[in-house]
């Protein structure tokens, strides 16, 4: 069985824990957008991977047309 804590001592043990809760909070926050803008830059560049490809592609077959005579 807990023995009860004097009101301050208790009020001082609360305030101690929402602010270790407020700092893990903050370091989740920080974490979640730096992954979140991560994961935009890898969806930019992926885009750009494929379009550069696809850009490419059509190029090549342009260029084998005109090789070709048609």
């Amino acid at each position: 069985m807990q023995s009860e804590l004097p009101p301050k001592d208790f009020q001082a043990l609360v305030l101690a824990e929402l602010r270790e809760t407020k700092e893990q909070i903050s370091r989740i926050r920080f974490e979640m957008e730096a992954s979140q803008k991560t994961g935009e830059r890898l969806e930019r560049l992926a885009t750009s991977l494929i379009a550069g490809a696809t850009i490419a592609v059509i190029a090549g077959v342009v260029l084998t047309i005109i090789r070709g005579g048609g």
